[in-house]
């Protein structure tokens, strides 16, 4: 049996999802759960998969991953793309949805984003051909990008433009998909599984507005 495989066991029976960190082989980080068609490194994933630092998750249109670490957890929408890096994830394009107390950072295009106190936040980023999209659901968030540092208030969306092209997953066209539209997107096993993690969002979950017609604007104010 491979040894991802039954590291996912190991997880799975021996371990606390807390503990995974501390408790699972050196290199296993996290655990990736399916919902789905969802690839892992371009091969299909099965339901429950052991995550390595530096391993891709890819979902479909018809389906949604949710990395599991230690105090954190990362819902990737359908039709995303996310290099899982340990203490980081990466998008590559697409949409997710962000929950940690062990404040989690999250990379897009050149823009890094991280709250700002190490406490429970949850926050969204998106990312299309044009623009990269910031939104924080609780807790306020510390975005770097290059040089530059700002402040995303809880509530509050920041849009901005995307300096370079291409990568190794190449990006989608069309907007990424947010809380309000996943259900209807996604299949059966997909909606029930957003619905599931987006139900502990609260109120303010404003779907990204991606207008590539306006880049760089600033913070907006949920409705």
């Amino acid at each position: 049996m491979p040894l991802r495989k039954v590291t996912s066991l190991l997880l799975l029976v021996v371990f606390p999802l807390a503990l995974i960190a501390a408790d699972a082989p050196e290199s296993a980080k996290a655990l990736v759960r399916a919902h789905g068609k969802v690839q892992l490194n371009g091969a299909e994933s099965p339901s429950t998969m052991a995550l390595f630092s530096g391993d891709w998750v890819q979902t479909q249109t018809d389906s949604v991953a949710n990395i599991i670490a230690e105090g954190s957890s990362v819902l990737v929408m359908p039709n995303a793309a996310v290099k899982f890096q340990g203490n980081l994830v990466e998008l590559g394009h697409g949409d997710v949805v962000v929950s940690t107390s062990r404040g989690l950072a999250a990379k897009a295009d050149e823009v890094t984003v991280r709250p700002t106190a190490q406490k429970d936040a949850k926050y969204e980023i998106a990312e299309n051909d044009s623009t990269v999209v910031i939104a924080a659901r609780k807790g306020d968030l510390t975005v770097t990008e290059g040089d530059q540092t700002s402040t995303v208030q809880e509530g509050e969306q920041s849009t901005r433009s995307r300096r370079k092209r291409g990568g190794a997953v190449p990006a989608a066209s069309g907007a990424p998909i947010s809380g309000k539209t996943a259900g209807i997107i996604a299949g059966a096993a997909g909606a029930a599984a957003v619905g599931a993690v987006l139900a502990t969002t609260g109120n303010k979950h404003c779907p990204p507005q991606l207008s590539p017609s306006k880049p760089g604007n600033g913070p907006q104010q949920c409705p």
